[in-house]
C-alpha cells in the first residue's frame, strides 16, 4: 500500500538524516510526518497490528530525537503514545480476553458465600481485564461482551448489598462509573447501539443496589441519558 510504504519511506529517511546532529529538525519533520499517515492508517483499520506496531516504533524514533533536542515535555508524550500502543498489541485477543474475565467472575461467584474477600479478589481481576479491553473497539461492541459485563456487575451488587465493608462497594461504582464512561466515548464516536446497551445494563442493575450506590450513580446515568436524547 502506498501511504504505508510512505510512512516508512519517511521515517528510514529521519533516521539518515538524524545521524547529522546539524539537521535534527529536519528530521524531526520526517518521524512526525511518518507518525501523521500511520494515525491515518490506524484510524481507518483500528485492529490493524502491523499499524500499531509501526506507529509505536516511529513514536520511539521521535522520542530519542526530541530528548536530544532538549523537548523532554514533547519526548514524554510520544514515549506515552509508543508505550499505549505496545500495551493493546500485548493483550490477549478480545475473546480470549473476555473469556478469561468471565472465568475470574465466575469463580469469584462460587467463592462468595464463603469466601467473600476471595470473591472480591476474583471480581476486581475480572474488572481490571474488562477495562483493559475498553480501549479495543472491537472488543466491547458485542453485545455479549455487555451480557458478561452485566453478570460482574450483578454479581457485586450482590457481595456489597450486604457488606459494611466500603472495599466492595468501592468496587462496584469503580465497575459502574467506567461502564458509563465507556458509553460516554461510545457516544462521542458515533456508537449509539453500544450507549443504549450500557444504559440499559446500568439501568437494570438500580434495583440490585444499596440506596446510597444508587444515589452516587444517578447523575452520571442521567447525563448520558440526556445526551444520547438529544442525538435522536
Amino acid at each position: 500500500m502506498p501511504s504505508v510504504e510512505l510512512a516508512r519511506a519517511y521515517n528510514n529517511l529521519a533516521t539518515l538524516v538524524a545521524l547529522d546532529t546539524s539537521r535534527l529538525p529536519e528530521a524531526r519533520g520526517l518521524y512526525e510526518a511518518a507518525i501523521r499517515r500511520d494515525e491515518d492508517l490506524l484510524k481507518a483499520e483500528p485492529a490493524n497490528r502491523g499499524y500499531k506496531m509501526e506507529l509505536a516504533t516511529f513514536c520511539n524514533n521521535l522520542t530519542y530525537l526530541l530528548e536530544q533536542l532538549g523537548q523532554n515535555d514533547l519526548a514524554k508524550v510520544r514515549s506515552r503514545q509508543a508505550l499505549d500502543l505496545l500495551a493493546e498489541l500485548a493483550l490477549p485477543a478480545p475473546s480470549l480476553g473476555i473469556e478469561q474475565a468471565d472465568a475470574h467472575n465466575v469463580r469469584g461467584h462460587l467463592l462468595q458465600a464463603q469466601d467473600p474477600h476471595g470473591a472480591l479478589a476474583e471480581y476486581r481481576q475480572a474488572l481490571e481485564i474488562y477495562e483493559s479491553r475498553w480501549r479495543d473497539h472491537s472488543a466491547h461492541n458485542l453485545t455479549r461482551v455487555h451480557e458478561r459485563y452485566q453478570n460482574l456487575l450483578l454479581n457485586l451488587a450482590d457481595l456489597s448489598r450486604d457488606s459494611r465493608d466500603p472495599i466492595p462497594h468501592a468496587l462496584l461504582l469503580r465497575a459502574i462509573t467506567g461502564y458509563l464512561d465507556l458509553a460516554q466515548a461510545s457516544l462521542d464516536t458515533g456508537s449509539v447501539a453500544d450507549t443504549r446497551l450500557v444504559l440499559e445494563n446500568v439501568s437494570n442493575l438500580l434495583p440490585e443496589l444499596t440506596e446510597r450506590d444508587r444515589t452516587t450513580i444517578v447523575k452520571p446515568l442521567r447525563t448520558l441519558q440526556e445526551r444520547l436524547a438529544a442525538r435522536k
